[in-house]
């Protein structure tokens, strides 16, 4: 987003483009992590990583037991109220937050 942002202020602003600095660039930069962050936080809650022991079907002579982290749904997972909540936050962050970024890109580039 950082870069289509970049560039349009690029093509709708040129003799203006060059005046964004290195103290907004980062500014900008820490936005966007802290709100990838915040996004998919929640999601680190729907698993849970468990061991699971087997048997490979071939190998050594020797029966050789093997361990595999396996990552299992939580409740959160199947919670309705929480993929309710979550979805629409999504939809808003994607639907209208990235549209009213877009208008104030261009209020900026036209004034």
């Amino acid at each position: 987003m950082l870069i289509s942002t970049e560039r349009y202020m690029a093509v709708c602003a040129p003799l203006t483009a060059y005046r964004i600095g290195r103290r907004r660039l980062r500014y900008a930069v820490v936005v966007i992590v802290a709100a990838s962050v915040a996004f998919n936080v929640p999601r680190f809650f729907e698993f849970r990583p468990t061991t699971v022991s087997f048997t490979p079907p071939s190998g050594p002579p020797s029966p050789t037991t093997m361990t595999m982290i396996v990552l299992e749904d939580t409740w959160l997972r199947y919670d309705e109220v929480y993929q309710y909540v979550y979805n629409t936050a999504i939809y808003v962050y994607d639907r209208v937050g990235l549209f009213d970024i877009t208008m104030i890109c261009n209020r900026l580039a036209c004034s």
